[in-house]
């Protein structure tokens, strides 16, 4: 899987998408591993001891050490999630051959996210909660109209932070006429 989609939902923490090599490799027992370039060895070593971290140096092939650590876990097939990207993919299918059957992992991470523990409904409902109370306040500030699209994405940024929360993935804002 691709670290940018699988880290959060599989070791709690999100990784960077920094466009180098990262993998979470899951087999069907045993730890994950996370292979990552010896420069992000420090945010991968914060997952714990269950998350089997290999590096790679900046002159050495990730995709080789990916080939050989599927072949040694004797794997014969590889579920590849839609994000990884096609460079990569190619490369790792040159390096494993034909004795190897690629699928989509798409619908088995899907599945994956689609269970949630109390601790995780719990952060979910007090997060709508929150976005709700967000919106109220977003709406009764008063009018749109004469507000540029870059100050309203400000004005539900600085809501978002005086209601606990840390970060804005995104927000897109648009007006006029299409």
């Amino acid at each position: 899987m691709s670290v940018e989609s699988a880290s959060r939902y599989v070791v709690g923490r999100d990784m960077p998408n920094t466009g180098r090599f990262h993998a979470l490799i899951l087999g069907l027992t045993g730890n994950p591993y996370l292979i990552v370039p010896e420069l992000q060895f420090p945010l991968g070593s914060a997952l714990g001891q269950e998350v089997q971290i290999i590096t790679w140096a900046e002159a050495s092939d990730p995709i080789s050490v990916t080939a050989d650590l599927v072949r040694g876990l004797g794997a014969r097939s590889l579920a590849i999630d839609g994000l990884m990207r096609s460079a990569f993919l190619l490369r790792l299918q040159a390096h494993l051959g034909n004795a190897f059957r690629f699928s989509d992992a798409s619908s088995i991470s899907a599945q994956a996210r689609l269970i949630k523990d109390d601790d995780e409904i719990a952060l979910l409902t007090d997060a709508g909660r929150r976005f709700d109370s967000i919106w109220q306040e977003f709406w009764s500030e008063g009018r749109l109209g004469g507000v540029s699209e870059r100050d309203v994405v400000e004005q539900i940024r600085k809501l978002l932070f005086a209601h606990g929360f840390d970060t804005m993935e995104w927000c897109d804002v648009g007006s006029g006429p299409n």
